[in-house]
């Protein structure tokens, strides 16, 4: 009768152990998969964050050659400030929708806390996203 129990008592041991198992390689799964995340998040900052130099370095090159030649711009849609405009924003949308992604995917992986919003990845997003939205609507409105 001792032996049954025995048998019985190690075998729930085993069931517990292999459950125990199986969420520790679920979670460490999802762990990785989010520092993946991570990883395409910040590959999306440096992106948005070339872009946006770029479209300054532009505005500043084609204003430049605007002034000096006397010029006039072929088009005054297509001026040196629309292009840089155009590019910074471009820098900013793709930064917006990789924030909104990564937030997605912690979401789906029930890995979203607190500290998920605040990590170095997140934190230089938003203080880009802020300055990159400052700048262009201080362009827009002229200033």
């Amino acid at each position: 009768m001792e032996e049954e129990l025995n048998t019985g008592e190690i075998q729930e041991n085993k069931k517990e152990k292999k459950a125990k198992e199986k969420a520790e390689k679920e979670q460490s799964s999802a762990e990785r998969t989010l520092l993946a995340y991570e990883r395409t998040l910040l590959a999306w900052v440096r992106t948005g964050v070339h872009l946006m130099t770029f479209g300054f370095f532009i505005y500043k090159l084609l204003q430049q050659k605007v002034v000096e030649s006397g010029a006039h711009p072929v088009l005054d849609i297509i001026s040196p400030r629309t292009i840089g405009l155009i590019m910074i924003s471009s820098g900013f949308i793709g930064l917006s929708l990789a924030v909104l992604r990564f937030i997605q995917v912690a979401d789906k992986y029930g890995q979203l806390r607190r500290k998920t919003y605040v990590n170095p990845a997140m934190l230089q997003s938003y203080v880009i996203l802020l300055l990159s939205a400052a700048l262009v609507i201080g362009a827009l409105a002229g200033r």
